[in-house]
């Protein structure tokens, strides 16, 4: 935790267990959602889920993924 620059959930409710647990890294924990389009939102994880709902939730995924990679792009070039 302490290495890490930001950490991301794909749900809620993980994102509220790493907060009360490191409550001392509350500027990292991120819900994915959140920070990629400030729209907190959960990506369902589909472990025990078909085909089609993992195939949703990929493609979640990737696009927040995408767009908090932008996010971090547009932030460190504002930075410098």
């Amino acid at each position: 935790m302490q290495q890490a620059d930001l950490i991301f959930c794909m749900e809620k409710a993980h994102e509220e267990f790493l907060l009360d647990r490191y409550s001392q890294h509350t500027d990292k924990i991120w819900l994915l959602t959140d920070f990629a389009y400030d729209k907190p939102e959960d990506i369902e994880d589909p472990i025990a889920l078909d085909g089609r709902a993992f195939e949703k939730s990929a493609d979640k995924l990737y696009k927040a993924c995408q767009a908090a990679a932008q996010r971090i792009k547009s932030d460190f070039h504002t930075q410098k």
